[in-house]
């Protein structure tokens, strides 16, 4: 299981949901204004690609120091 899945399985099971099974709505913490389940949700599908972008890229660069120490 990747750490993406790992980590949106964590959230899901963090409590997204009220005991009383309504939705929480989490204050943000830069804005002051209350991020809805959906925005959080969008939000972090947003960071899971950022972070998957992020890794691509440090794979090719690391592909390429390689390839530069070994002249």
């Amino acid at each position: 299981m990747s750490r993406v899945n790992r980590i949106e399985v964590q959230l899901n099971q963090s409590g997204r949901s009220s005991p009383s099974g309504s939705a929480t709505i989490t204050p943000s913490p830069r804005s002051g204004r209350t991020v809805l389940p959906q925005e959080r949700e969008k939000m972090f599908d947003r960071l899971a690609t950022l972070v998957v972008e992020l890794k691509q890229q440090v794979n090719a660069l690391e592909g390429r120091v390689a390839k530069l120490e070994k002249r």
